[in-house]
């Protein structure tokens, strides 16, 4: 199967799925809740980052994405073009993009100016460690104040981009599937 459409339908069936985040620090609380949103699988796996594309730069994000599910862009139509090693970093991270917040448990809120020379805008920050590497997830409200959506991903080179970023303690967290209005709660450290 071509490699962009593979994590255009991983990325389609996170979809059926949210999570609600509960952080603490010092007697605050805050609550929101992630959602994946077509929209944002477009700078999610660093389309943005190509050079040489006018039309997946400049085509609404949405047609883009049903471009990439019905073959009409592929992997071959991209792989040459400069920015291609970001896009390839973040596909792969994206594919395994549930196991990593499932497993996640270090959250700090996103200060920008503590990063210099960082143009990432995020209200949070999800750091990863795993057998293959550290990796950070940025989330931000798009669309829905209390809905976060993760609009960047990728490994740690030689910059942490979590230092200095302020600590909150993760207390709760919960995978709900929309479709079978199931749910299981991965962390809870509210109610022992």
């Amino acid at each position: 199967m071509d490699k962009l459409k593979e994590v255009a339908e991983s990325y389609r069936s996170y979809m059926d799925y949210m999570y609600k985040i509960k952080l603490g620090k010092k007697s605050k609380i805050k609550e929101f809740e992630i959602h994946f949103r077509i929209d944002e699988f477009h700078h999610l796996i660093g389309l943005h980052k190509l050079k040489g594309h006018d039309r997946i730069k400049k085509a609404k994000r949405e047609t883009i994405f049903s471009e990439i599910l019905n073959g009409a862009i592929t992997y071959d139509s991209i792989r040459n073009l400069k920015g291609i090693d970001q896009v390839n970093e973040r596909i792969e991270l994206v594919n395994i993009l549930m196991p990593l917040i499932d497993s996640n448990d270090v959250v700090k809120v996103w200060h920008k100016k503590y990063c210099k020379g960082s143009n990432i805008v995020a209200d949070y920050i999800f750091r990863n460690i795993t057998p293959a590497g550290e990796s950070f997830m940025f989330s931000r409200c798009c669309h829905n104040e209390g809905e976060q959506n993760f609009t960047s991903i990728f490994k740690k080179s030689d910059r942490d981009y979590s230092f200095g970023q302020e600590y909150w303690t993760l207390l709760y967290k919960e995978k709900i599937n929309l479709l079978t209005k199931t749910s299981t709660v991965l962390l809870n450290k509210m109610n022992p």
